[in-house]
């Protein structure tokens, strides 16, 4: 899927192939949008997206970038 995005135009699919946490995704996909309007790169932006759940959102982990 991630693959059909991009040759679709998607700049970039942030993804998970694993369980999400419900009341940590959207806080954490605003976070990970927000820091891609203000110019970072999506992998910058999900990895500041990790860095502000901590250690205990273990999902966020999982997050792929596909560019």
């Amino acid at each position: 899927l991630p693959v059909a995005l991009l040759e679709a135009g998607a700049r970039a699919v942030i993804a998970s192939p694993a369980p999400v946490d419900d009341r940590e995704a959207g806080p954490f996909f605003a976070a990970v949008r927000a820091r891609i309007r203000e110019g970072a790169s999506p992998a910058v932006a999900v990895r500041g997206g990790r860095g502000e759940l901590g250690e205990g959102a273990r999902w966020a982990a999982s997050v792929l970038v596909f560019e």
